[in-house]
């Protein structure tokens, strides 16, 4: 999932659609099963802007290992996106390093 909103972030793809993005948790009508979502709605309005929340592990570019089998999706099929994204990803990482550096 990680993976899969990065292009929203980059494209400005059609973000509103995507409750897996905006929800905390995601029900799957198929199984009734509760996944984990990456609650941009509440971290939105918490702080003005969306972000991914701490279950990402972005050295290994995997959920992290408490959340990642309840997460909406699969973390091979976000590798998979996140390669396709390479070089905006690590301009954004960068960044947000900068960012964190300047403040500290």
């Amino acid at each position: 999932m990680l993976l899969q909103a990065i292009p929203y972030a980059f494209d400005g793809g059609l973000i509103i659609r995507s409750n897996d993005l905006w929800e905390r948790q995601v029900t799957r009508r198929k199984n009734g099963r509760v996944l984990l979502g990456m609650a941009w709605t509440r971290t939105s309005q918490a702080y003005g802007y969306a972000f991914f929340e701490g279950k990402c592990d972005w050295n290994s570019l995997y959920f992290r290992r408490e959340f990642r089998d309840r997460m909406a999706f699969c973390s091979t099929m976000l590798h998979d996106a996140y390669r396709k994204n390479w070089e905006p990803v690590v301009g954004a990482k960068d960044d947000l390093e900068r960012i964190n550096k300047a403040l500290d």
